[in-house]
């Protein structure tokens, strides 16, 4: 393949996977599915009922608008939440969701919600750095919008949700929660109240539906990304089983992400056989990725660590491959 070619195939991959991502941000962003996100990741919706928490949710939710960096996230949108940003050398950098939610309280307190969907567990620096930074620059942007000069007690709770679709096996169907938690010191407790807890990180780890929970967040989402499911499957089990209606808007965001996701991954398969190189590996199933391992042994005669390394594969995941390639 020359230049010409490979630089138009990898223009046209690249814009299948943006309009992929564009999707699931949409399909994500559909309201009663953010209910289901606040109900398990949200501490304060524990106990309410997926139907009622999406009556508490303020507005539209907005997707891929509101910046992150300094600077961009202040301007006026959802109950006067951004998302975007950008910075002269990190570019245009996005909340993929954020929206607001109010609290059925006499107090009728408000948090923010940030939710985003990450693919890879290792992008080559440490994700949680980068959630806790997230988490951060909401509190931070606050700033002008939900109070001014000295007046913090009007900051709001945040909260942002990470949802990995492709962990490694020993994160798999977990849901994790980092928050600011005192410790003692000198002298045997705080002040006792609960000041302190202004931003919440939950990560969510998706995994095999099968092993997951039954009648859970992890389950629904498993079914919402799952690459085995085509989207009648798929809207089937959100209809007949978690009641969720499927509105011509959401069957047709569902119908796009299944379509986007058959062709990204079938291209992505094709090309590691044809080329032997990394493109479309870092996002492949495990099946597919050894599928491509015993491809490139077969057609290069290499050996199953000379393969791995071709399509590089992190060595760290080598163990998951090496067993089923003897």
């Amino acid at each position: 393949m020359d230049t010409e070619n490979v630089l138009a195939a990898d223009i046209g991959a690249a814009g299948q996977k943006a309009r992929y991502d564009a999707a699931c941000k949409n399909v994500l962003s559909a309201k009663i599915i953010l209910a289901w996100i606040l109900k398990f990741c949200v501490e304060e919706f524990t106990d309410y009922d997926v139907n009622d928490i999406v009556g508490y949710i303020e507005g539209d939710p907005i997707v891929s608008e509101v910046g992150v960096m300094p600077n961009t996230t202040n301007t006026e949108k959802i109950s006067g939440i951004a998302n975007e940003d950008s910075s002269i050398n990190e570019g245009r950098i996005t909340y993929d969701i954020i929206f607001s939610v109010i609290l059925p309280t006499e107090e009728r307190i408000k948090l923010i919600i940030n939710v985003e969907a990450q693919n890879s567990t290792h992008p080559g620096y440490p994700l949680k750095k980068r959630i806790v930074y997230y988490g951060c620059r909401i509190v931070s942007a606050q700033y002008g919008r939900e109070f001014e000069n000295a007046e913090y007690g009007n900051l709001k709770k945040v909260y942002t949700v990470w949802i990995c679709t492709s962990p490694p096996e020993r994160l798999q169907n977990k849901i994790i929660g980092y928050s600011i938690q005192p410790y003692r010191i000198i002298g045997d407790t705080d002040d006792g109240n609960n000041d302190h807890d202004i931003m919440r990180c939950v990560v969510v780890y998706l995994g095999k539906e099968e092993d997951g929970d039954k009648n859970g967040l992890l389950r629904l989402l498993e079914v919402l990304f799952s690459r085995e499911k085509d989207h009648t499957e798929k809207k089937r089990i959100l209809h007949d089983e978690y009641n969720i209606e499927m509105t011509s808007k959401l069957d047709e965001e569902v119908t796009e992400m299944c379509n986007l996701s058959d062709g990204i991954w079938t291209n992505a398969y094709n090309e590691g056989i044809e080329q032997g190189i990394e493109q479309g590996i870092e996002q492949g199933e495990a099946k597919g990725r050894l599928e491509m391992v015993k491809n490139l042994m077969r057609s290069l005669s290499l050996t199953a660590e000379k393969a791995l390394e071709t399509l590089c594969i992190p060595k760290n995941e080598w163990d998951n491959y090496l067993p089923k390639l003897g």
